[in-house]
């Protein structure tokens, strides 16, 4: 419903309380009207990746705080509709009532082939080579996968965009430190890979490349050599975005999972 409301939704802040197994989230959108509110997540206590309720704290439109039940109610049966493009115009008629307003859906064009030059898109091509070459040898990389083709300003985003790391050197030192860690772990004989990492690398429409890799892990919890070990699979995916030169300006962290199961903060994710 609210990517069908065509509007910018972003999370402004994240606040997690361990003890109940919740998580608040402060969200935004800016367009087509400005929109604030505060959700509780809670996760249940039997299946922690799971989430449990979901509250509306709190919702402003437009400065107005909207505390009217009957207003929640007509939301309520529009989200229920479904996320077709009739409830996503229900809720977006149903917002603008706050304020009296009225607003159109913008056009939605659809989204075609990314045109690059023949030099950005030779540049495009390496990328793909050497992120295959070089997570196909991750247990041995000393710096970031595809580490030539990096701008000097690239983005670390994690799962709500949020920035945590700018610049060539920063995401090299934060990529850096999971690599060092992931080569310790193998290291001490606690971990073992079960076979070399394969990655499913595709070239999306709008120009991201997608990186799926599935890490086939076995965690040993006695001492090595009494037992065979948990198996423990992880799979990371990942989206890269290039500029007109065919530079990396951006790696955003997409999804984890680990043994089919989806991080709690993914889970959250999914609601925003």
């Amino acid at each position: 419903i609210r990517q069908g409301t065509m509007g910018n939704w972003n999370a402004k802040a994240v606040d997690t309380d361990w003890e109940s197994q919740s998580v608040i989230v402060d969200y935004v959108a800016n367009n087509p009207i400005r929109v604030e509110g505060k959700d509780r997540y809670t996760l249940s206590k039997k299946e922690g990746s799971l989430v449990e309720k979901i509250e509306q704290l709190e919702i402003v439109v437009s400065g107005t705080k909207v505390e009217d039940p009957d207003w929640f109610r007509q939301f309520y049966q529009a989200v229920k509709t479904g996320r077709s493009a009739v409830g996503a115009e229900v809720v977006l008629d149903l917002i603008n009532q706050v304020n009296g307003g009225s607003t159109k859906q913008p056009e939605i064009k659809p989204e075609g082939p990314v045109k690059l030059s023949e030099s950005a898109a030779a540049s495009v091509y390496g990328i793909l080579c050497a992120l295959h070459q070089d997570i196909a040898s991750l247990s041995t990389l000393q710096s970031p996968p595809a580490a030539s083709y990096i701008a000097s300003n690239i983005e670390l985003k994690g799962y709500l965009s949020e920035v945590l790391s700018k610049g060539e050197s920063s995401y090299k030192a934060a990529i850096g430190v999971a690599l060092v860690s992931f080569r310790g772990a193998l290291g001490s004989g606690r971990v073992t890979l079960e076979q070399p990492p394969k990655p499913t690398i595709i070239f999306k429409p709008d120009g991201r490349i997608r990186v799926d890799l599935m890490l086939n892990l076995r965690l040993k919890t006695l001492p090595i050599g009494q037992d065979l070990g948990l198996p423990l699979k992880l799979r990371l995916i990942s989206d890269y975005r290039t500029n007109k030169e065919g530079k990396i300006v951006e790696h955003a962290i997409i999804e984890t999972r680990v043994n089919d199961q989806l991080t709690p903060g993914d889970v959250v994710t999914r609601f925003l």
